[in-house]
Order: C-alpha cells, then sequence, then structure tokens
C-alpha cells in the first residue's frame, strides 16, 4: 500500500504529536471541531447569502431580525484582511418571513414580552402556520425512530403543537391571527388544506 493513502484506523497516533514533520503546522490549531469557529483564521472566507447572511450578521446582536448588514468583522492573517461576503435578503418570501418577524416582535414588545420569549411566539405561530394552512401536519416522531434513538418523549415541535392546542400553553400575542393572515394569507387558527 502506498504510503500516503493510509487508513485512520491503521495506526494510533496522535496528531499533531505523532507526525513530527507536519505536526508543527498544526499545533496551535484546536482539536475539537467546534473549536473552530472562525475559518478566517484558517485564510477561508465563506459567500453568505439571504437570510443566513442576515442571521449572521445579527444573531445576537440585535432584536429585530431586519436589522440589516451593517458591519462584518474583518480577520487579518499574514498582512492580508480576511472577511466573509454577506449578500443582503432580496427574495420577496424572505423579505416577507423577517418582516412577519419584526411584526411579532413589535407586538411582543409592546405587550412587555422579552425577546426571548418574542421568539418562542414565533416558533407557536410558525407551528399553526404549519399545522393549518400547509399541506401536512407537524408530525411526532414515529416508534421505530424513538426505539432505534432511545428517544422517551415527542419531538420539540410535537410536543409544542400538542400544547398550544389543548390550551396549556396558547399563543401570547394579541392579534396573532391577523398578523399571520397580513403576512401568509392564512389565519392559522383553522385547518385550511388537508
Amino acid at each position: 500500500m502506498n504510503r500516503t493513502h493510509r487508513r485512520i484506523g491503521d495506526f494510533d497516533t496522535h496528531f499533531p504529536e505523532g507526525f513530527p514533520l507536519i505536526g508543527s503546522f498544526f499545533k496551535d490549531l484546536p482539536t475539537q471541531y467546534y473549536k473552530l469557529t472562525d475559518a478566517r483564521q484558517l485564510g477561508y472566507s465563506f459567500d453568505i447569502k439571504g437570510l443566513l447572511g442576515d442571521m449572521y450578521t445579527t444573531c445576537g446582536s440585535s432584536s429585530s431580525s431586519t436589522g440589516g448588514i451593517e458591519s462584518v468583522q474583518e480577520v487579518s492573517h499574514a498582512n492580508v484582511t480576511i472577511d466573509h461576503v454577506v449578500e443582503p435578503v432580496v427574495l420577496a418570501e424572505n423579505q416577507n418571513v423577517l418582516a412577519f418577524e419584526d411584526a411579532v416582535l413589535t407586538q411582543a414588545d409592546s405587550q412587555g414580552l422579552t425577546t426571548d420569549e418574542a421568539y418562542v411566539e414565533v416558533q407557536k405561530m410558525n407551528l399553526l402556520l404549519q399545522e393549518n394552512c400547509m399541506p401536512g401536519s407537524v408530525a411526532d416522531f414515529t416508534p421505530e425512530f424513538k426505539a432505534e434513538w432511545h428517544i422517551t418523549g415527542s419531538s420539540k415541535s410535537f410536543a409544542l403543537l400538542q400544547d398550544i392546542k389543548s390550551g396549556t400553553n396558547p399563543v401570547r400575542i394579541e392579534h396573532w391571527q391577523d398578523i399571520l393572515f397580513k403576512y401568509y394569507d392564512c389565519r392559522g387558527d383553522v385547518k385550511q388544506v388537508a
């Protein structure tokens, strides 16, 4: 077998310590995947478009989902500035989603709800939209899936929908049906499609 084509299971040497010829080039890199949070440190950049770009620029830094793309952090590496290219939301469907979320967040704020509480209400409204306005329904994991993955409860979305339907956890946004209708032409409180 060619030495360059070894399977990982053929040796127990730890990387990079066990590879003196190349290990020094990788010694400062994290050994856990989750610690590789910024690809720009490695000289890479990404083209981030639409809703993902909006999330990249606003997540954790703004209470408004359409806060806009103000600035993106730059990373300097070897005297070269590396930055991700973020393209704004341009599709009408995506702008509608963001406008819907902003309307819910605005209403929630006027009712004294926190941003986190408001996003839970957005999730509830999205579940009702899926359940009552779109084909199909919000389903739980199948018994086979639960058995294979040793899951004892229901999926989060299914459990939340059941709580909404039973009245134990209703939508707290006032006039939520009107907000859904304005953006999706469906009130979400009555099944519209099979």
